[in-house]
Formats: C-alpha cells, sequence, structure tokens
C-alpha cells in the first residue's frame, strides 16, 4: 500500500535521499502551496537552478494576460474579461504543479537546497508501506541513536532512549512479560528492559552503522 512521510517525522539526509531514490524506494514530494512559498523567498529558493525564475516569469505572464483582458473588456468587448480569467487560471495551475515539480528536481542536485527545506519539515516521501523501516533506518534521527548507542556501555543505555530508537527506525514497541513476539505493524516488538537494550545496540545500532536494513521485526528476531 502507497502511504507518505513527512520530512517532521523523518529527516533523511541528501546523500540517503539519493541512494533511497535511485534504489525506487521512495519518491520527493511537496505541497504545491509550500513550493510557491519557497519560490518566493530569496532565502530559500534553489540557486543550482533556475526553476524560482521560472515560476515567478510565468505569473507575471498571467497577471499580464488577466489585465490585457480587462483593458480590452472596457476598450473591445466586455467579455474579454471572462476569456482573461478563464486563460489566467489555466495558466497559474499548470504553473503551480510545474514549479513543484522544478523544485523537486532542484532538490536532487542541490544539496543546500534541500537540507534546508528539509530544515523546516517541507519534503514529503511517498513510498511504499513495507519499506518504511528501510527509510527511516537510513534517517539523521536512527543514525544518531545508532552512533550513541554503539558508543554506550549497556547499562548506561535508558529504556526511553530504546523506545526513541526502534521509533525511529520504523519499529512500535510495547513494554510486555510475555514471550519475545517481533513484528512490524501488523504486530509489535514486546522485550524486557535487558532484552530491549541488548537488542537496540547489539542488533539494530549495529545493522544501521553497517549500512544494512532490517526490515521487519520477524527478520530482527532472526539477529538475535
Amino acid at each position: 500500500m502507497k502511504t507518505t512521510i513527512n520530512s517532521k517525522e523523518c529527516h533523511l539526509p541528501h546523500e540517503n535521499f539519493l541512494k533511497l531514490s535511485k534504489l525506487g524506494i521512495l519518491n520527493l514530494g511537496i505541497n504545491n502551496s509550500n513550493a510557491m512559498d519557497i519560490s518566493n523567498n530569496s532565502n530559500l529558493k534553489p540557486t543550482r537552478t533556475t526553476a524560482s525564475a521560472a515560476f515567478l516569469f510565468w505569473s507575471w505572464i498571467g497577471l499580464g494576460i488577466l489585465g490585457i483582458s480587462i483593458y480590452l473588456s472596457f476598450t473591445y468587448q466586455w467579455w474579454c474579461f471572462i476569456i482573461g480569467i478563464f486563460l489566467w487560471q489555466l495558466l497559474w495551475k499548470a504553473n503551480k504543479k510545474s514549479n513543484s515539480q522544478n523544485l523537486l528536481d532542484a532538490a536532487i542536485i542541490d544539496e543546500s537546497f534541500y537540507t534546508k527545506i528539509l530544515n523546516l519539515n517541507g519534503w514529503i516521501y511517498q513510498c511504499d508501506e513495507n519499506n518504511i523501516p528501510h527509510i527511516k533506518q537510513n534517517s539523521i534521527e536512527a543514525i544518531s541513536f545508532a552512533k550513541q548507542f554503539s558508543s554506550s556501555d549497556l547499562e548506561k543505555i535508558s529504556i526511553s532512549d530504546c523506545l526513541h530508537f526502534f521509533s525511529a527506525s520504523g519499529f512500535e514497541v510495547i513494554k510486555s512479560s510475555t514471550p519475545i513476539e517481533i513484528g512490524y505493524y501488523d504486530s509489535v516488538i514486546t522485550y524486557d528492559d535487558l532484552d530491549i537494550r541488548i537488542v537496540a545496540k547489539n542488533i539494530l545500532a549495529r545493522k544501521i552503522l553497517e549500512g544494512d536494513v532490517v526490515t521487519s521485526g520477524y527478520e530482527l528476531m532472526a539477529l538475535n
């Protein structure tokens, strides 16, 4: 099933975004309204492409068409402004859509631009639901946790940090005294306090830092 993740809940560094995009695991998206705000902001718009300049150019062309049609409605035929409004709306819709696509193209080649919008939580990652762990385990949050856990002594790792680490890596965790049962989405990871520390430090953190991905809880269980 197709779904979306916004960059507020998953910060992908540019390098990892490109890697996952080339593998066909995700597509980058952006809200049309946000794209317009970006193109109108000189501090945010991309500098390595003319994406924003094209948006502004066609915006002025649209306003020019509308203005001329209003003028003609007074000097030629009254209904000219109706045609002008119709043409302006068509051009405006096409311009918004192409502006968004131009910004997405710019994000591929302009790391600085991609990172600026990432820090504003402006990107949307479109993916298959089954690929969510793959994406989240490449995120800044998951990598940061993995580095922290790998360099920490087991007894100094808190349960709270473990829960955040698993969540950032695409898993749901529930504290339970029942036998270990691991899953993803349709089931959950259930551990006692010691087990969850061991798995977080010795398995999940290690796999992430090695560049591997644990795509399901059942796979994680097999590594335990």
